[in-house]
């Protein structure tokens, strides 16, 4: 394996305490980053997809006003951040620098945004489409990826974009059904699809990943802050909360996307509790 460069850089690792402390406060550690050719042009192509995934949620939330593509494109954006950390831990150009908003170095990318771009705009039920086949293409790539990588950095970084994947595939998936439509994968196989599709929504936390929806529950015991489950699509759980006021209040909300049932938040003291409401940000 050719060896282009060895150096040393700052990974975030997730952290998911029980303040809910944001993903800025993450801890770090420093690891040696030993990058193969092939791997450096494997980090190139997923900063773009990352960046495209991001541009067109962007736009798609701009023109169809639906919570699941502004917050998916906030996950996105904390993707291509990890990818772009290890360009620059081996001084490799970041293609995606200054680059404007739909805009691709490389050619297969940018006409594949073109295209999906162009459907999304046809109507909402396409542009849920469209963001599955983004999620599609997406793990299909990292799956090609990882299976020629090593471990260490790099494919742990890509097993932690899968994972991301996965869960907004399964929020776009649940979307279609809701309009009686089902999405049929162009990339991963259906096997593979039917089998994300059967799991529920991943934290990420076993695998080191970001932790997926902080959000917070205000109930009439006080206002809680807690980790939550959030399933990217605007449904879901919200985590616990702890309150400083009387009385335990259930927290609505707190979910990875903003709207949901919730989790509780408690409150210290005596007394009824009541309903709360809560929001909260996907990490995937």
């Amino acid at each position: 394996m050719t060896v282009l460069m060895m150096a040393a850089f700052a990974l975030p690792l997730a952290s998911c305490e029980d303040d809910a402390q944001s993903q800025e406060n993450m801890a770090f550690q420093t690891k040696a980053l030993e990058l193969a050719q092939d791997e450096g042009q494997m980090l190139l192509k997923m900063v773009e997809e990352e960046k495209m995934a991001g541009d067109l949620y962007q736009a798609l939330g701009g023109l169809w006003r639906a919570r699941v593509f502004a917050n998916i494109e906030q996950a996105e954006r904390r993707h291509q951040e990890q990818v772009r950390a290890l360009l620059a831990a081996a001084g490799l150009e970041d293609p995606t620098a200054d680059a404007a908003a739909g805009v691709f170095q490389d050619a297969e990318i940018q006409a594949l945004y073109d295209e999906l771009w162009a459907k999304g705009q046809l109507s909402y039920l396409d542009a849920l489409v469209v963001g599955a086949t983004v999620e599609d293409a997406d793990l299909y790539d990292l799956g090609v990826f990882m299976a020629e990588l090593e471990p260490g950095t790099i494919s742990e970084t890509f097993a932690c974009l899968a994972l991301g994947s996965r869960n907004h595939m399964r929020a776009f998936s649940r979307n279609l059904e809701r309009m009686d439509m089902t999405y049929v994968p162009q990339f991963i196989s259906s096997e593979t699809y039917e089998a994300i599709l059967a799991q529920p929504h991943e934290t990420g936390i076993a695998a080191g990943c970001p932790c997926e929806g902080q959000g917070t529950g205000n109930g009439r015991g006080g206002n809680g802050n807690g980790q939550g489950s959030g399933d990217c699509d605007g449904t879901g759980n919200g985590g616990n909360g702890n309150g400083g006021g009387n009385g335990n209040g259930n927290g609505g909300g707190g979910n990875g996307n903003g709207n949901g049932g919730g989790g509780n938040g408690n409150g210290g003291g005596n007394g009824g509790g009541g309903n709360g409401n809560g929001g909260g940000n996907c990490r995937g």
